[in-house]
């Protein structure tokens, strides 16, 4: 089996992936791996072409509050005694994730799922359905349980 060196973690604060960071951490402090947390802002798009919008001002909101919630998270690690890497990126989540894992030597993969279905599922996509279909590596989903 191969050994697991680099996790990472990509979150966006849901219940389901904030399980997954502390299943993450977890995992990289019993395999001795480093783990790299990863939320990405996507872009806002503007469906009102007519009325062109500035978007700018809720983009910074949403990266510093992002910001704030991955400092968190690295905490946690850190407290674990987990090398931790953060990193906050803008742009298309798949795209990143699948970005960072060779630039990152990325062994492992582990995200939460929102559990979407039908419609719901049809209309938002499911990332982590994609990401499954595409990486090299294996990714481990954490769904979330309500108690």
């Amino acid at each position: 089996m191969k050994r697991i060196h680099n996790i990472l973690c990509p979150v966006d604060f849901f219940p389901a992936s904030e399980g997954a960071a502390m299943y993450a951490i977890a995992l990289a402090n019993k395999l001795g791996a480093r783990l790299t947390l990863l939320h990405v802002v996507e872009p806002v798009v503007t469906w009102a072409s007519e009325f062109p919008l500035d978007t700018t001002e809720l983009v910074n909101e949403m990266t510093a509050r992002s910001s704030e919630e991955l400092k968190k998270l690295a905490r946690r690690a850190k407290g674990a005694k987990i090398r931790v890497d953060v990193l906050l990126r803008t742009g298309e989540v798949d795209t990143q994730i699948q970005s960072l894992i060779p630039k990152r030597s990325i062994d492992f993969v582990v995200m939460g799922t929102h559990g979407r279905r039908g419609l719901e599922k049809f209309f938002m996509g499911s990332t982590t359905e994609r990401l499954l279909r595409k990486l090299q590596v294996p990714l481990l989903t954490i769904r979330n349980i309500k108690s």
